[in-house]
């Protein structure tokens, strides 16, 4: 049996939260850690902001379908 969108997307989110608290400032923003990006920018521009769009998007959908969440 498939979990919800939202308890899927609410563990999702825990994990890189756990990942990123695990990690100390230096480590996620003191050195480069792709070309000029730190650890830490890469996972602002890789999670939050496509987590956002998806969300937004996926509740569209979820609205058109007349799907409860």
């Amino acid at each position: 049996m498939h979990q919800p969108f939202g308890v899927v997307a609410a563990v999702v989110r825990g994990r890189i939260i756990e990942l990123v608290e695990a990690r100390s400032d230096q480590q996620l923003y003191g050195c480069l850690w792709y070309e000029k990006w730190t650890r830490g920018r890469m996972i602002q521009f890789n999670t939050a902001s496509p987590y956002l769009n998806a969300n937004g998007r996926l509740r569209i959908w979820l609205k058109i379908m007349a799907i409860r969440v």
